[in-house]
């Protein structure tokens, strides 16, 4: 699991996060009272499993996960993550650990933040950070037997022959209050041209960064001098506005894409799942922790994205 989720279990399994129980244990505050629901004792487990706000996270679960839990009576935190990590799947003893993380940071936001999330945004951040783990360290939610179909089913699309293929995407960091662009290229065979990414401050609308994402992919094949390239996206409305010059708020950026296009021999658009475009996915969520501008690879790919699991069809 990720470092900050097994801090947080390692902290649970001594029961030391801090509750307003054990708080009061330590004399640190003067109620064991649950600051979101006024339950008599906030104790850990009703923090994660029990309290109104947590319920709410839980119920996105599948019924077997959420039933499992609420058959469970282990006071013990040490013992009840014991017997998830050994009685239950990897892949939902994982999943469960994370959304207890999730929940924890959700709670710590409403009490000292003032900020509440939905349970929708508390289930989405799990997926993402599951999803992400995933594709870094091969970690599959349904076991050993699944891993190698997981693996095949993230794969690169070869162009036409003589083409290079320009795989886009765009992240968003609304803790930074930014946006951004990442794009990679490859020849017909695979092999590594180039990458850039941009990070702009003040943008967060996902298709005005999707859009810019086509743009750069543009911008990056005329510094290669590339004449015939495919530009893939996974945000297929923009894809579409892109081929109709539909009127949209973003409308100055496809136009700066339909000038673009005038220098190349062949250019075509293409919408690919986010199967087939997560390296510039993952290239897009790194640039989140680069200085605003743009970042440019020539030659070699950026040492995060040279790994060994491109296949093509």
């Amino acid at each position: 699991m990720p470092s900050k989720v097994k801090i947080f279990c390692w902290r649970l399994a001594l029961n030391s996060i801090p509750t307003a129980s054990m708080l009061k244990g330590r004399n640190m505050c003067d109620t064991a009272e649950c600051k979101l629901c006024s339950a008599d004792e906030d104790t850990w487990d009703h923090a994660l499993l029990h309290c109104s706000m947590s319920k709410c996270v839980w119920a996105q679960l599948d019924e077997e996960v959420t039933e499992l839990i609420a058959s469970l009576h282990i006071s013990d935190p040490k013992h009840w993550i014991f017997f998830m990590c050994s009685n239950i799947s990897q892949a939902d003893s994982i999943r469960i650990l994370v959304t207890c993380w999730a929940i924890w940071q959700a709670r710590r936001k409403a009490i000292y933040d003032g900020i509440y999330q939905s349970p929708l945004s508390t289930m989405a951040m799990v997926n993402r950070l599951i999803e992400e783990w995933e594709i870094m360290e091969g970690f599959q939610k349904k076991g050993k037997c699944q891993q190698q179909q997981k693996v095949k089913s993230r794969h690169w699309l070869a162009p036409e022959n003589g083409r290079c293929k320009i795989n886009a995407d765009a992240a968003v960091n609304h803790t930074a209050g930014k946006g951004t662009v990442g794009v990679v290229c490859r020849d017909d065979h695979g092999d590594f041209i180039a990458a850039s990414a941009l990070v702009l401050p003040n943008i967060i609308e996902p298709e005005t960064l999707e859009a810019t994402a086509c743009s750069e992919a543009l911008a990056l094949a005329e510094d290669c001098g590339l004449r015939k390239i495919t530009v893939a996206s996974d945000c297929l409305s923009v894809i579409k506005n892109i081929k109709e010059m539909s009127r949209c708020p973003y409308m100055m950026i496809l136009q700066d894409i339909n000038v673009r296009s005038r220098y190349f021999n062949c250019v075509r658009f293409a919408h690919e799942g986010r199967e087939c475009n997560w390296e510039a996915h993952y290239l897009a969520k790194h640039a989140c922790t680069l200085e605003p501008g743009r970042h440019l690879w020539l030659g070699a790919p950026p040492v995060f994205l040279d790994v060994n699991i491109l296949n093509h069809n």
